[in-house]
């Protein structure tokens, strides 16, 4: 059997997501249900014979209980006791999924495990992410060069914790993480060997450290043994803020599965929310995209653009 599931953890006094800086606990709470509903509820829909399940250290509010119930989403509740870090790292509780990853693994029924964050949104089926996960783990690139920030800092705390290594660090997301229970392992087994590192270190490394700094060290100690696949062909993250724009029309050619909306939390995610409610299906691809804010595929032309064509139409070049 295969596993679809979302990891969710919770505690007071606790950053939870910087991107929903500024609301109270329980206004982000609401916001993270409602994308989890639209997540896991939308995964379902296009592959209704795995099983989908949210994995969760918290009491899941009633009325999404019975909405996620009612879709096809089983909720596990478990504790969140391994790969803890302290508060004082903004995403100290996004390390949840990898004590999630833990407990999925100890379930004899799955075959594979797909985990995925709750900001995403599933528009196609998985029959070939599963084909292709029987050759190995599935992780997300970002296409981070070897000088962008974020990339930078976590070179900068590998070298830190293995000095005496010298792998080069590609930047994998923690949005997506697919594979066959044994590779998995494997995988889980590589990042706890990275977390022991960082603990004994006194925790010296960046303050907003992420799971991803785990995924993208145990990502370049697995690719010894061929064991990375890039997950580009399945899932990319598009970034739909005002100021920073960046997507591709691999919504409509060459289509991924999975579409990872980190800056639609609070927007986008929360208008599909709504729609579902209100409609209990979710809408046609050309609507979704334009909720998300996403490009439909169509050339845009411009004057410029226009003159060209035409002046290579008339002089037959």
């Amino acid at each position: 059997m295969n596993v679809i599931a979302a990891a969710f953890a919770f505690e007071e006094d606790y950053g939870n997501s910087p991107q929903l800086t500024g609301r109270s606990d329980e206004q982000k709470i609401r916001v993270y249900m409602r994308n989890i509903v639209v997540s896991l509820i939308s995964a379902h829909r296009m592959n209704p014979d795995d099983r989908t399940v949210l994995v969760t250290n918290a009491d899941i509010p009633g009325e999404y209980r019975k909405e996620l119930e009612d879709g096809g989403v089983e909720i596990e509740r478990i504790e969140f006791d391994s790969f803890r870090m302290p508060k004082k790292f903004i995403w100290s509780l996004a390390f949840f999924k990898l004590c999630a990853l833990e407990y999925l693994l100890n379930n004899d029924e799955y075959e594979k495990i797909l985990l995925v964050d709750s900001d995403t949104y599933t528009v196609k089926d998985f029959k070939e992410l599963w084909k292709e996960a029987d050759k190995g783990i599935l992780l997300y690139n970002v296409c981070h060069s070897i000088e962008h920030p974020e990339r930078v800092k976590i070179i900068e705390d590998y070298r830190k914790l293995y000095p005496e290594e010298d792998e080069n660090i590609v930047h994998y997301g923690g949005e997506f993480i697919c594979g066959r229970k044994e590779n998995i392992s494997r995988y889980i087994e590589e990042c706890r060997e990275v977390y022991k590192r960082i603990c004994a270190s006194d925790y010296d490394v960046q303050d907003n450290i992420g799971d991803e700094t785990l995924t993208a060290i145990a990502a370049a100690h697995l690719k010894r043994q061929a064991l990375i696949i890039e997950a580009g062909a399945y899932v990319t993250r598009y970034w739909t803020e005002e100021r920073f724009y960046l997507v591709s029309t691999n919504t409509v050619y060459n289509p991924v599965c999975v579409w990872h909306l980190p800056g639609e939390k609070d927007k986008g995610m929360l208008i599909m929310y709504d729609y579902y409610i209100k409609h209990k299906v979710f809408p046609e691809l050309k609507k979704s995209l334009k909720i998300y804010g996403l490009a439909d595929g169509k050339r845009p032309y411009f004057f410029d653009s226009m003159y060209a064509k035409w002046v290579r139409r008339n002089a037959k070049i």
